[in-house]
């Protein structure tokens, strides 16, 4: 019989990084099997979750869960020569599932199938690796068994978005639980900002829909149900708080999440968003960072609705 419910630990990632497995953690208690994340240090997990960009994450489970045998799935560009599948950034609900039953078995095949993964380097390419390879300890130096040395360059990782020119600055790409084929609406007058906006969210395979007017964003509305609306609170025909209640009161069978942008950041304006039912508010101009944050806030909510 199937064990009904599983424990993973969690080593490294950064905060935002953690806000999105909170998001994929809570949808993993709805299926079957359930994940559930480590709470308290004790204890021997079912599988380890690993940011194999992170060497100290990387030294973690080499050190207190290799010689056990616990099966791991690394997220990352290498999987420092430990033959564990290790998936590229960003973090993907379905991708983590689907690696989380394979690294445990659950397949029905009655026994401990090979694992398909892509590889981080080259994303058309897969290798098959075996669900709980033999792992040697770690290097004298701390660096990973068959591993280069890793960077010791202290840059921090983008916590989301995949960045076509992070490898010059350092950031890394990104993470968030991107929801394949969703679709999200962007209304703004600044071409500027709805093209800004769009090519973030584009890199998640979203559906991006825009309007320049409230009165478009009105009728693309009525003509379906999008996750996420991006909508500026300072259309001159129809302004974002009334496209936001609009929004809200629609009768549908599935919830829309709204992001309110504005210039201004005053108390007033984010009560009054608040009063139209906006889930969040955004200043102008769009700090990338907090827009990620939006993503990985209402996307994987909107995967699970």
């Amino acid at each position: 019989m199937t064990k009904p419910a599983f424990c993973v630990r969690v080593l490294g990632f950064n905060a935002t990084e953690n806000l999105v497995l909170g998001s994929i953690f809570g949808l993993a208690a709805r299926r079957n099997p359930k994940y559930f994340r480590q709470v308290q240090e004790t204890g021997e997990p079912d599988l380890c979750l690993v940011d194999a960009d992170d060497p100290d994450a990387m030294a973690g489970f080499l050190t207190r869960h290799a010689a056990h045998g616990t099966p791991a799935v690394l997220i990352g560009r290498h999987d420092h020569g430990t033959g564990l599948p290790c998936l590229p950034r960003p973090l993907q609900w379905a991708r983590l599932f689907v690696a989380f039953d394979q690294a445990l078995g659950h397949e029905g095949t009655g026994r401990e199938p090979d694992v398909r993964v892509r590889l981080a380097d080259d994303p058309d390419a897969t290798q098959v690796v075996s669900r709980r390879p033999r792992l040697a300890p770690p290097s004298p130096d701390g660096g990973s068994p068959g591993s280069d040395p890793p960077a010791a360059n202290g840059t921090a990782k983008s916590p989301i978005a995949p960045d076509a020119g992070s490898a010059a600055t350092g950031t890394g790409p990104g993470a968030v639980a991107g929801v394949s084929g969703s679709r999200v609406l962007i209304v703004d007058t600044d071409p500027g900002v709805r093209a800004f906006v769009r090519d973030r969210l584009e890199r998640y395979r979203l559906h991006v829909e825009t309007a320049e007017s409230g009165a478009e964003a009105v009728r693309l509305a009525a003509q379906g149900h999008y996750a996420c609306v991006f909508v500026a609170a300072d259309l001159p025909d129809i302004d974002g708080y009334r496209i936001c209640k609009a929004v809200k009161t629609r009768k549908a069978a599935r919830p829309t999440a709204v992001v309110m942008l504005s210039v201004g950041a005053a108390p007033g304006d984010r009560i009054r968003a608040k009063m139209a039912g906006c889930d969040a508010f955004l200043a102008k101009p769009v700090d990338r960072e907090r827009l990620l944050e939006a993503i990985a806030r209402f996307l994987p909510a909107a995967a699970a609705a």
